[in-house]
């Protein structure tokens, strides 16, 4: 969101990434999850948000866990350290953590 132009740690993320801000008050979600998928299956987001919203949407429970599945390997979540002006992502499980059952 524009709001995260204000952060100094910003300009070094624009500096090695291609970065586009949505306004602050939009409803950002759908289009960024919409740009992901468009974009391959290699395509990754950077979000905080977990969603929760849009996957209580999906009726389908199969559906639900697919979507689920989907984001867990295609978001990087961060932290933002502002005293040093730095931030730091956390990428996504290199494996999908599935509970057996017999």
């Amino acid at each position: 969101r524009k709001h995260m132009n204000k952060n100094p740690a910003m300009k070094r993320l624009t500096d090695d990434a291609f970065v586009f801000l949505v306004q602050d008050l939009s409803k950002d979600d759908p289009f960024l999850l919409y740009a992901t998928l468009a974009s391959g299956n290699d395509a990754k987001f950077v979000s905080l948000d977990l969603m929760r919203q849009n996957k209580n949407l999906i009726e389908d429970n199969n559906l639900r866990k697919l979507f689920h599945q989907w984001q867990m390997s295609h978001q990087y979540l961060f932290t933002v350290n502002d005293k040093a002006q730095t931030f730091q992502l956390q990428e996504p499980p290199k494996y999908d953590f599935n509970v057996q059952k017999t």
